[in-house]
């Protein structure tokens, strides 16, 4: 394994971070995305995601709340575009889920 990515080469590999605005979501899909993976960063924070997406590696923001069936479906119509098909068959190698607390008013 090579000690400057040491989670070893992924390209050819596509990811999915969920809550990947800040914190340890941010830091796996830097670290993904480094290693050679293109990586999907979803998060509710759309500003921090784009200036994610603006970094050196291959990371394609995707705002919205993972936790809406809406947003999670709208990832199966965006990775298929990472890995360059329209379609099935595509291969998605990784999806980690980091979500941090959402505020509820009852």
């Amino acid at each position: 394994m090579n000690p400057e990515k040491p989670i070893g080469d992924l390209a050819g590999r596509t990811a999915i971070v969920v809550g990947a605005s800040r914190g340890l979501g941010r830091g796996i899909a830097g670290a993904l995305a480094e290693a050679g993976a293109p990586v999907t960063a979803v998060a509710r924070d759309p500003a921090s995601l784009e200036s994610l997406a603006n970094g050196p590696f291959d990371i394609k923001p995707a705002p919205g709340d993972a936790s809406d069936p809406a947003v999670a479906g709208r990832l199966l119509d965006v990775v298929p575009e990472d890995v360059g098909s329209s379609g099935p068959p595509w291969r998605l190698s990784a999806v980690k889920g980091n979500l941090g607390p959402k505020e509820v008013s009852g």
